[in-house]
């Protein structure tokens, strides 16, 4: 299995790094869920199927939660009709999304089992993804 991950640049010493897909609520109202299923619509330049949109927000469950991030985190499994997803996002010849979030650089998929690799971890996210990997290790393992 694979995940995507955001790429993004965040301050000038650093170089861009790995972070999950994701973001804040736009208003109270919306639920965790639907907050996950909007940004990862966002992040891949509206490009994620509306099957996977759906049942982010309709039937995902949490499998972790990092207080010391005020995260709730989500894995979901890409359909068939997403296979192609890092390759749709590429040949836009950019930021996925460059008006939502001027950070984002990219998405790519990598091997879930980098997760499993603390080396992995420390050199390729950011260093507050590094709370999130370690509280969603379990569901990987």
């Amino acid at each position: 299995p694979r995940m995507l991950l955001a790429v993004e640049r965040r301050g000038e010493t650093t170089g861009a790094k790995a972070n999950f897909l994701g973001g804040k609520r736009d208003s109270w109202a919306e639920t965790p869920r639907a907050v996950a299923a909007r940004e990862c619509w966002e992040e891949t330049g509206y490009l994620l199927s509306s099957a996977a949109h759906a049942a982010i927000e309709g039937g995902a469950r949490p499998v972790a939660w990092a207080p010391q991030s005020k995260f709730a985190l989500f894995l979901h499994e890409l359909g068939p009709e997403d296979a192609d997803l890092v390759a749709r996002i590429s040949a836009l010849g950019g930021p996925p999304n460059p008006l939502h979030d001027s950070t984002l650089e990219r998405v790519e998929s990598v091997p879930l089992r980098c997760l499993l690799d603390p080396r992995w971890r420390r050199e390729e996210l950011h260093a507050f993804a590094g709370l999130q990997a370690a509280a969603i290790l379990p569901a990987v393992r």
